[in-house]
């Protein structure tokens, strides 16, 4: 068969030029069990980081220069049209899309390519609860549009499935839910978390909080410096904070963590390739963001029995459930320095806090229920395709 590898099924995921972090996690792992599976995976993306990556794993790589977050109506067509060219080359039984910007440009290219099975995952709605109502009409309706060049869409939490639903925003593709997963951190071997810490001169008396993220308006981390200078104004020894990534917002935080004379306390990491370590190594994980679909940090703290502290938007309230972790209103320091205090003045409580999040991680994030709900789509709408 043209879109086989031998006797193997063949799948392209779609990315494009979006950077490392949570959402490529998440495709690394599908694309890992689907080749334990027996299936032969290509990952289209222009991002350096995750193409080492993606390499040094053994999943195959595309570079093709087809799809930018910027709107550029020519050249999007233009992309668009050299990506269905190279899918006609390169008969793939499934692509698999992710981004909103792959999401379009690859379902229409794919289904104009002849592409068997076009499945399409939704990281994260493109705005949020207090977005204008004319961005969520036009972000719907883009959706709503591209999802009649696909047979299935995949949304990574239970609420972005009925927030979209709600609205009539497919066409004519199946819709499911499949929360996001991430490994067992206790499954894994750290180095001593004494050493971790020391890194980042962090002593084993400091109460260490880490925020990882990719530095950009939708996380939040301004709301973060500003409660760290709050917290900062009664307790200036023993808190220590790593905000974890990088992005287009580094220049603008680093200047406002020196105009809160915040240097000693407060550092930006850039990109960090083992988050899970620092995660493992620390006492607080706090997630200011103002949108996410469902983040992959706040499950990561979940699995390693970290407390965490995250805003009170949908997908981190599905994920908290009952565990009991501390949710705040977005865009609001001082909520976010008063919970931060509170873990910081009682061990017992971090303890009690974490030990939920651990038992909630276990009971529905684990990462083979994920992988094996996106391998079990491929094989049921493949045969009904």
């Amino acid at each position: 068969m043209l879109n086989t590898v031998g006797c193997r099924t063949r799948v392209l995921h779609v990315v494009g030029e979006s950077t490392f972090g949570g959402g490529a996690k998440v495709i690394q792992a599908i694309a890992n069990a689907a080749v334990l599976e027996g299936y032969s995976v290509d990952i289209l993306t222009t991002d350096q980081r995750f193409q080492e990556t993606l390499r040094d794993r053994g999943v195959g790589v595309v570079d093709l220069d087809v799809i930018r977050r910027p709107i550029r109506p020519l050249a999007d067509l233009a992309g668009l049209l050299r990506l269905r060219k190279f899918l006609r080359s390169n008969r793939y039984a499934i692509v698999h899309t992710h981004t909103t910007k792959g999401g379009i440009v690859g379902r229409i290219a794919a289904r104009l390519a002849g592409v068997p099975l076009i499945v399409h995952t939704v990281h994260g709605l493109p705005f949020h609860e207090g977005s204008r109502r004319s961005t969520k009409i036009a972000a719907m309706t883009i959706e709503r549009i591209a999802s009649m060049f696909g047979d299935v869409v995949i949304t990574v939490s239970d609420v972005n499935a009925r927030v979209l639903s709600s609205r009539r925003v497919w066409g004519a593709a199946r819709v499911m839910s499949i929360p996001n997963g991430v490994p067992d951190p206790h499954q894994r071997s750290f180095r001593p978390r004494a050493d971790i810490r020391s890194d980042w001169l962090a002593d084993a008396d400091d109460v260490l909080i880490i925020c990882p993220g990719r530095l950009a308006p939708q996380k939040g981390l301004e709301y973060l410096i500003e409660a760290m200078s709050l917290v900062t104004r009664d307790q200036t020894a023993g808190v220590k904070c790593l905000i974890v990534g990088d992005g287009p917002l580094m220049h603008d935080l680093t200047q406002m963590i020196k105009d809160r004379h915040l240097t000693h306390t407060v550092t930006l990491t850039g990109f960090c390739s083992d988050v899970e370590e620092l995660v493992f190594a620390s006492d607080i994980v706090v997630l200011p963001s103002v949108r996410e679909g469902l983040s992959i940090a706040l499950l990561e703290g979940l699995a390693s029995g970290t407390p965490v502290v995250a805003t009170s938007i949908a997908g981190n309230l599905e994920a908290i459930g009952d565990s009991g972790a501390a949710t705040v209103p977005t865009a609001d320091p001082a909520r976010l320095a008063q919970e931060i205090r509170r873990l910081l003045r009682s061990p017992s409580l971090r303890g009690i806090v974490g030990a939920a999040g651990r038992a909630r991680y276990e009971e529905s994030y684990r990462l083979a229920t994920m992988t094996d709900a996106y391998l079990e789509a491929y094989r049921r709408y493949r045969v009904s395709t």
